[in-house]
């Protein structure tokens, strides 16, 4: 195989060697941290949910994609090589914050009424718009950094962007378990977002000033003078400025950032109001809320005394609770530490009971997880946690959920949630959802009662005769323990439980043959909430969602089996010089698809067995891109002898991709029965943290090995980045596809087995390319 060495290495490496390692590396860091701050900022603009996310994610990998095939199509000459680099270096440095910046006005230009959500079609303009300078920056830097490697540590082009790929990805590994664990606990996304500009500053000079090792100390020295400037004053003004922009016709009372997303409050007259990551919370004083959250909850217990409220309790709802005279222990948990300081400085009133009332246990934890690590049992469990209109928050609303809660009643108890309704008529699209929860809540529970309105109220019991649909019966408990209420009234109860009213709720709830259990591994609900948010935009694409959920899996999975074998059969009929080049492309996006699958798989199940524990979560996503570095080094190091071995080892690694889908479904599903504490540590410590990695490795792999195939032996410096694009491309497709339509509508097994016909194409491609050339040989 050609070398593609340059005349000699660059003449200033003797002084500082492989400074291109250490730009690739930076490359990598500085991508993953700004992709987890851009995207927490827009899920805080956009009031995220799965098509938000999706479109967001998309966004980002399309940009990245075209940077790099860009930067391919457009490389400079070697002597230009390092100021090249530099350049991008200064550009991703200034993308950042300029993106931060972007962003913070995007709602107010978008939106003429402050606060109201937006569609699908502005946030993906928004996404666009904002994302555009930093991620193609991005990009480019790969291709420039990469060609900068080949010519200063004068290795052939194939060598070169593999290097790239395993260097990127190591820093991408350190960059997200130092932002996940350090940078967002400690700094803000401007204070983050200089930082990076620090690091890739100081790099452009040292690449530029082809700086010895005491330059290269000077020139730290000088970014760490200059940090203290940039991050103690100028970003937090930013900082400030930006939050204003972003919240135009709010009046700010303060905002605080978190691990778990971003909380702002909001002054309203004489209410106030925090929002999580752009999404209302709670308001105060608000006694409807607090009351309608508990006391019909606890109505429909005979005598509740312990208690169990899993979030919801910092706009008073605990001191409503406190009212029923029989009432002994609160245990109250909510996961985010910093919601419950911000509550207490601006929720005073609100949530005194957290620390004067010795009833009351606030539990700092994952809801799920509280449930998986405590022995108590309640007589009442009330859920108060948002709509599952993501995935995260669909782990509240799953039959397992439900099942894990009944587990935790005494036989006595009941299981109390809310869910956002209409006061009138119930449309087609809420009452799917509310079918779909109502047909959820029965599989775990044989007896059911519901209490109709703008929110309505489930519940569940196991036992026949604890629950009630008669307002008599409500009336007299509420006048019995002499409850103080101004909403929750024996005058309004009736009213709420008309006959009429009852009739239609019942109507609407009553399950079809084709109604859906909501499941961990198939969230149908989040799908009906994606069709209710889309219902506010535009009727033609609630309906389009519904058109395509009602597609049958068989008809998908044969028609894209179908399609990507009729592709590779006529691509493995083109001219031979093609078919290479072809493979490897086939290759590399069915490649970023998958890889988007299982991380998306890893991380959903994960949190729905086990919860959402933040480290945890952290060291996944940081173990997935140490795959993605081992893969590629493992294969860097193969000897691939003769000209059809490559494509050999790529149907191979195709083939495993293919099943690596179903076999990580698989071992989450068995891992998932483990209950014992010791089984779940092992589990969850160890087991997960191992699939993340293999995962990531097989993934990283194949790139080397698609490389080699598609550069052929030939000396391509133009097309350093193709197959990175590529990828990333396959990436995007997955981005949108995953989170908006196949995992909500078909749950993880069918995508899995969706992921494996989409491998198998590439790898029969791949095989008969191979046998080709060994015919030919």
């Amino acid at each position: 195989m050609a070398t593609g060495v340059h005349p000699g290495p660059a003449r200033h490496a003797e002084n500082v060697p492989h400074l291109a390692d250490a730009a690739l590396s930076l490359s990598g860091f500085s991508a993953v941290v700004g992709q987890i701050v851009l995207l927490r900022a827009l899920i805080v603009v956009f009031n995220g949910n799965e098509i938000s996310l999706g479109i967001m994610l998309a966004a980002w990998l399309l940009w990245t994609a075209a940077g790099s095939a860009l930067a391919s199509a457009s490389a400079g000459a070697g002597r230009s090589a390092r100021r090249r680099v530099a350049s991008l270096e200064c550009l991703l440095a200034a993308g950042l914050p300029a993106s931060l910046w972007t962003l913070s006005a995007a709602k107010s230009r978008l939106s003429a009424v402050p606060g109201a959500l937006l569609g699908p079609v502005p946030i993906a303009l928004a996404s666009l718009v904002s994302l555009s300078l930093f991620c193609l920056a991005a990009g480019a830097l790969f291709v420039a950094a990469a060609g900068l490697c080949q010519r200063e540590r004068g290795l052939c082009p194939r060598q070169a962007a593999s290097a790239a790929y395993l260097l990127e990805a190591a820093g991408s590994c350190l960059g997200g378990v130092l932002a996940s664990l350090l940078l967002l606990r400690f700094c803000g996304p401007f204070e983050i977002a200089g930082i990076v500009a620090l690091l890739n500053v100081s790099m452009a000079f040292v690449l530029v000033l082809k700086a010895s090792r005491g330059q290269i100390i000077m020139i730290a020295a000088a970014a760490a003078v200059c940090a203290a400037p940039l991050l103690f004053v100028a970003a937090p003004k930013l900082e400030r400025a930006a939050q204003a922009r972003l919240w135009h016709g709010f009046q700010l009372a303060g905002w605080r950032d978190s691990i778990y997303g971003n909380l702002v409050v909001t002054t309203t007259g004489e209410m106030r109001s925090i929002y999580s990551n752009g999404m209302l919370l709670a308001n105060a004083p608000d006694e409807e809320a607090a009351e309608e959250a508990i006391h019909y909850a606890l109505l429909e217990d005979p005598a509740p005394r312990r208690v169990l409220l899993v979030c919801g309790g910092i706009n008073g709802a605990i001191a409503q609770a406190l009212k029923h005279p029989t009432v002994e222990r609160i245990d109250y948990v909510e996961l985010d530490p910093a919601l419950i300081d911000v509550a207490h400085r601006y929720f005073p009133a609100q949530t005194a009971a957290l620390t004067r009332d010795p009833r009351v246990h606030l539990h700092l934890a994952d809801g799920r997880a509280y449930l998986r690590g405590t022995k108590r049992r309640f007589d009442a469990i009330v859920l108060d946690v948002p709509g599952p209109q993501t995935a995260q928050l669909n782990r509240f609303y799953t039959v397992e959920f439900f099942r894990a809660a009944r587990a935790h009643l005494d036989p006595d108890g009941i299981l109390a949630l809310e869910l956002r309704s209409s006061e009138e008529t119930i449309g087609p699209d809420l009452a799917d959802f509310l079918r779909c929860m109502q047909r959820t809540l029965s599989a775990a529970f044989p007896y059911t009662a519901a209490i109709p309105g703008g929110i309505i109220h489930l519940f569940g019991a196991t036992r026949p005769g604890l629950l009630t649909e008669d307002p008599r019966t409500l009336i007299a408990r509420l006048q019995e323990r002499k409850l103080q209420t101004q909403y929750v009234r024996e005058y309004f109860i009736p009213f709420r439980m008309m006959p009429d009213r009852m009739d239609q709720m019942r109507d609407a709830l009553a399950p079809r043959p084709s109604t859906p259990v909501n499941r961990d591994f198939a969230p149908a609900a989040y799908f009906f909430d994606v069709v209710l948010w889309s219902t506010q935009f535009n009727a033609n694409l609630s309906r389009g969602f519904r058109a395509a959920a009602r597609i049958p899996f068989a008809r998908i999975l044969a028609a894209t089996a179908g399609c990507l074998l009729l592709l590779a059969t006529l691509l493995a009929c083109a001219p031979a010089r093609a078919r290479r080049p072809a493979a490897a492309w086939f290759s590399a996006a069915a490649t970023g698809f998958t890889l988007m699958a299982l991380q998306v798989f890893l991380l959903l199940a994960f949190q729905s067995i086990y919860g959402y524990v933040y480290h945890q979560l952290a060291i996944l996503i940081g173990l997935g891109m140490a795959g993605i570095a081992l893969g590629s080094g493992l294969a860097l190091r193969r000897d691939l002898p003769g000209a059809s071995a490559p494509c050999r080892q790529m149907a191979w690694t195709q083939l495993l991709l293919a099943g690596a889908g179903p076999v990580l479904i698989g071992a989450a599903s068995l891992l998932a029965r483990l209950t014992a504490p010791t089984g779940t540590w092992i589990a969850a410590q160890l087991l997960f943290p191992a699939l993340a990695a293999l995962a990531g490795a097989l993934g990283g792999f194949q790139f080397p090995i698609a490389n080699a195939v598609y550069f052929g032996g030939t000396e391509k410096s133009r097309s350093l980045g193709t197959l990175y694009a590529v990828d990333l491309l396959g990436g995007c497709v997955g981005a949108l596809l995953l989170s908006t339509y196949l995992i909500p509508v078909f749950g993880f097994w069918k995508t899995a087995w969706l992921c494996a016909a989409i491998n198998l194409a590439p790898a029969l491609l791949a095989a008969r390319v191979a046998r080709g050339e060994r015919a030919a040989a």
